[in-house]
């Protein structure tokens, strides 16, 4: 065909030119024609595809032809010219979009119309569309990748779609294109009358920035230019941060449209809504026909209301706008982690000339949080020299009411702190106030306290702050109280003296009692001066009422009094000196200087006893001085106190040189001890001890925790006292420990080698090995030390002791006279009781111990004072107690083979039923008790001499071999009781009835 065109009333398309087979058919509903590809044949295809397939049909009313006409594809450009035919819309209109150049493909069309004389009537129209594109052009939007469905018909068009993409350009309202993917939902198209409506039905796009949903309609009347709308669009999944994008801020004007593009740096949109009724104006005003309603949910928010000032975090809750006055009810937000109490703030009207953000809110937080509010906003400048100088923690409530002018004027911000159990601290104190409980008012005139009641350092003291001056920002806080030595000692760590607040961190402090009263002020003063001091503490106490009860001289009763000073100050060059004085007893000296926001101890001295403290001229502590007598546990405790929290950085090396006339440590006394001690800054301390009875050196570490303590004696003498202090120590607290002596003593007893190492575990400590070596023996041990949660402590050792001679072995331990020979001897002691290893007692001693001895002689020997637990194995006095009975075996000692026995250990009572002396004369076997404490005896000895040994072998071999044992020396065996105390025991033979080998029972 060439050339062929269809004309109608009001269009026409054509000329259309082309090659194809035409196929007309005639059946009973009328006439059909088939355009076929050109190519194709009848003989090819059984059924070729037709480009388009055309029913001719008398219409069912009469007077006419119904054509219906059935496209199965067709390019989208090829059907434009049908468009402006069917669908009534301005010239305008059809211009852009013909200039936008629509591409794509239309499936499965379905044409339906009805011919008569008059022209086309009843024109329906339906098909899908698949990856349809169009440029933007004028007012309308970039397409591309659009998938979905038309239909047309008298009463309209409506295009469904299912899938694509979408791109705006509406720079009067947003400042980039709207773009976005997934467009689904449906438009329709209609009009009559001059009017044209283009209505939206869940029309959903999703953007970048938020997913948004779109139903309502837009109506044209006559030649309208803005059309009248009736919209109401859904967001949901929101960026607040890119609100401008989504969010057409500019019709708000210029003030509050700006303040919209910053109030939310952060957040997210959970759900809203946006409101649109009546023709937008050009101008904006109350007077508009038209309104603009917003109500949106939000969480995750940051709400940036004015510069300068701090930001909103984790704001939950809604806006509203509506009658041009934005109002946000917050059910949740935050300040610095201070929680907001749900609150309200609103722009009263946003049209107005000077639009305000009015905002009372209520937060819960601390009063650091507070105070960094102040410091972070315009207020600093009014209270300078409290945002600069204190430090407030612990819980508050700030009521805040503020009004902010969006475009020009001074906020204006007053409020009420109101606090209860809460801390403020100032640079002089390491510890302020606590407990404060009252309110402070705030505001333009300055601050004021109110019903102001604090703790300071754990008691209660009457406070106040005020505003000393208008003209100088000068704050004044005035405390007193009662103080006692831990209080004293706490008070002096705040000051910088001492490096842990309780008393037995400085010794003039640890053995203080009583109470005393104090008083104290603080200034804080914002100077302009170099030279001025902006921060004072001064501090005293006559100590009346207090005691101090340490060793001889240094004692005091509560009467008397003891002047005790502490100044300190603080200038702006960042250096402070503090001075301590206490009486003629005890001085000190620090100087400090600023560090990292805080402040370092550069250097200062501590003199004990009589003089004067000097500031040494290397930067470390000294300790120095003279004591009578003191207790290195003690020291220890006070110097090596694990809860120690000096940050390394800062602590200073620390040298001791004291001079003790009598120094007590491990439970014993020694005279005239030298005690020179260094630590480092990282908190590791090496001492040396020297004096007549000790020479050793001392390392400790700062972690002791993983870390062991170790102790390398040349020589100690260690003499018990009747009385000296035992173990106190919670073993779950003790570091791991090595200690080694070259040569110890113990009372009478000799030590070469001591060697014990032992470390922690989660219930205490594991003893892991003990040495020691003796002329008469070598003993290893190891076990542990443990405490449980009620604190009940427990040891266990478990021993092996060896010795090349059960006499040397004896002698060892403190027997006394005769000649035992020979006998290698182990012994094993599986042993524990209640308490630490220093309550060792026989008493509450509960274990197994196993003895073996090697052939050797036993004599008589006399009992000691060390092998008290050996007694239980009546060795020693056995040949003396049975030599009546057996002259020609222990006249000259008992000869054994072996000795082995096991006794159980219970409660101050050892039990056997198995100690055996193997002799080659006799055999004797031991049975019973043996009271370690009441030291008494309850024992069964058997004693078999072994006569068979000298009879004539054959008639023995004959009588035991009729009755198939071993019976001639058990029919000579004796059995003995012994009881009665060690001293003088009672040994009584029993006289046993023994029936004839060949006798019945």
């Amino acid at each position: 065909m060439r050339d062929l065109r269809v004309t109608g009333p009001t269009g026409s398309l054509g000329p259309v030119s082309g090659a194809s087979l035409l196929e007309v058919t005639r059946g009973s509903d009328g006439w059909r024609t088939r355009l076929l590809p050109a190519r194709s044949t009848i003989l090819s295809f059984r059924d070729p595809s037709p480009l388009a397939s055309i029913v001719y049909a008398t219409a069912p009313a009469g007077g006419g032809a119904r054509v219906s006409v059935a496209i199965p594809d067709l390019p989208v450009h090829t059907a434009m010219p049908l468009l402006p035919l069917a669908i009534d819309a301005p010239e305008a209109i059809w211009r852009q979009v013909f200039a936008a150049q629509p591409r794509g493909r239309l499936r499965d069309v379905g044409l339906d119309v009805v011919v008569d004389a008059g022209g086309l009537h009843d024109l329906a129209v339906a098909g899908t569309f698949e990856d349809a594109q169009m440029a933007a052009a004028g007012g309308l939007p970039a397409l591309s990748a659009v998938d979905g469905a038309f239909d047309h018909g008298p009463g309209g068009t409506r295009v469904r779609f299912t899938d694509g993409r979408l791109q705006a350009s509406l720079p009067t309202l947003f400042p980039q294109p709207l773009a976005g993917e997934k467009l689904r939902g449906e438009l329709r198209l209609s009009g009559d009358d001059g009017e044209r409506r283009l209505a939206m039905r869940d029309l959903g796009l999703v953007t970048p920035d938020v997913t948004a949903r779109a139903n309502g309609e837009l109506v044209w009347q006559g030649d309208d230019a803005v059309p009248f709308m009736d919209l109401s669009v859904a967001f949901s999944d929101g960026n607040l941060e890119r609100l401008e994008y989504f969010v057409p801020t500019p019709i708000f004007g210029e003030g509050p449209g700006a303040w919209l593009d910053q109030a939310f740096p952060r957040g997210h949109l959970t759900t809203g809504t946006v409101e649109l009724r009546g023709r937008a104006p050009e101008v904006l005003g109350t007077d508009a026909d038209f309104s603009f309603t917003v109500h949106a949910s939000v969480r995750d928010t940051s709400v940036h209301y004015l510069d300068g000032w701090p930001i909103a975090e984790g704001v939950a809750g809604t806006v509203h706008i509506a009658d041009w006055r934005l109002v946000s009810d917050i059910s949740e937000g935050y300040f610095f982690g201070a929680r907001m109490r749900p609150s309200r703030w609103m722009i009263r009207d946003i049209l107005a000339e000077v639009p305000a953000f009015e905002w009372q809110v209520k937060i819960d937080g601390t009063t650091e949080d507070a105070v960094r509010y102040v410091r972070e906003s315009p207020l600093r400048e009014r209270f300078r020299s409290l945002v600069n100088n204190v430090h407030a923690s612990g819980l508050a409530r700030l009521d805040l009411d503020v009004v902010v002018p969006l475009v020009r004027d001074e906020p204006r911000v007053s409020g009420i702190l109101e606090i209860s159990g809460n801390t403020l601290e100032v640079p002089s104190l390491r510890q302020g106030f606590t407990d404060i409980a009252g309110r402070i008012r705030f505001g333009a005139d300055g601050l004021s306290s109110e019903d102001l009641t604090a703790t300071y350092l754990g008691r209660e003291v009457t406070a106040a702050i005020d505003s000393v001056d208008d003209t100088v920002d000068h704050t004044r806080a005035r405390m007193a109280g009662t103080a006692d030595a831990a209080y004293l000692a706490r008070h002096l760590h705040n000051a910088g003296l001492l490096a842990r607040p309780d008393r037995e961190s400085m010794p003039i402090l640890a053995r203080l009692g009583g109470e005393t009263a104090w008083q104290a002020s603080i200034d804080v003063i914002d100077q302009t001066e170099d030279e001025a001091e902006p921060v004072v503490l001064r501090v005293e106490s006559a100590l009346e009422g207090a005691t101090m009860t340490f060793p001889a001289p240094f004692t005091k009763d509560a009467d008397t009094p003891l002047p005790v000073t502490v100044e300190a100050r603080f200038d702006n060059t960042g250096h402070r000196r503090m001075r301590l004085r206490l009486g003629a007893w005890a001085s000190g000296i620090f100087d400090l200087v600023t560090d990292d926001g805080g402040y370092r101890l550069e250097r200062g001295a501590v003199h004990l006893g009589r003089g004067k403290a000097r500031l040494p001229d290397e930067n470390i502590l000294m300790v120095s001085g003279r004591m009578p007598r003191s207790d290195l546990g003690e020291w220890s405790a006070l110097m090596l106190d694990p809860r120690e929290s000096a940050d390394p950085r800062t602590r200073l090396p620390t040298r001791i040189d004291l001079t003790i006339e009598r120094l007590a440590m491990l439970g014993a006394a020694f005279d005239d001890v030298r005690l020179s001690a260094n630590a480092t800054p990282l908190g590791d301390w090496r001492a040396s001890v020297s004096g007549p009875a000790l020479e050793g050196v001392l390392s400790v570490p700062a972690d002791r925790s993983r870390q062991a303590v170790v102790a390398d004696f040349e020589r100690l003498a260690w003499t018990p006292v009747d009385g000296a202090r035992t173990d106190t120590a919670d073993p779950r607290d003790l570091p791991p420990l090595r200690f080694t002596c070259v040569r110890c003593s113990y009372g009478d007893m000799r030590f070469e080698d001591v060697e014990f190492a032992a470390s922690r575990t989660a219930d205490g400590l594991s003893i892991d090995s003990l040495y020691l070596r003796t002329d008469g023996f070598d003993a290893r041990a190891s076990g542990a030390w443990t405490s449980d949660a009620g604190r009940r402590q427990r040891t266990r050792l478990d021993v092996h002791l060896s010795s090349d001679d059960l006499g040397r072995l004896l002698a060892s331990l403190g027997h006394k006279g005769g000649k035992t020979r020979g006998g290698i001897t182990d012994v094993t002691l599986a042993a524990s009781w209640d308490g630490p290893p220093s309550d060792f007692d026989l008493e509450h001693l509960d274990g197994v111990m196993h003895f073996r001895a090697g052939e050797g002689t036993l004599t008589e020997v006399g009992q000691g004072t060390a092998g008290r637990l050996f007694a239980l194995l009546v060795l020693p006095d056995l040949p003396r107690r049975l030599k009546g009975d057996f002259s020609d075996l222990f006249e000259e000692g008992f000869a054994y083979k072996h000795i082995e026995g096991t006794f159980n250990i219970e409660r101050g009572h050892a039990y056997t039923n198995d100690l055996t002396l193997d002799g080659s004369l006799a055999r004797i076997d031991i049975a019973g008790r043996t009271g370690l404490v009441d030291e008494d005896y309850d024992q069964l000895i058997t004693v078999t001499p072994k006569l068979s040994g000298s009879l004539p072998l054959v008639p023995i071999w004959l009588v035991e071999k009729a009755f198939r044992k071993e019976i001639f020396d058990t029919l000579f065996a004796y059995q003995y009781t012994i009881t009665g105390s060690w001293d003088e025991p009672s040994v009584t033979r029993i006289v046993v009835e023994r029936d004839a080998p060949g006798d019945r029972s």
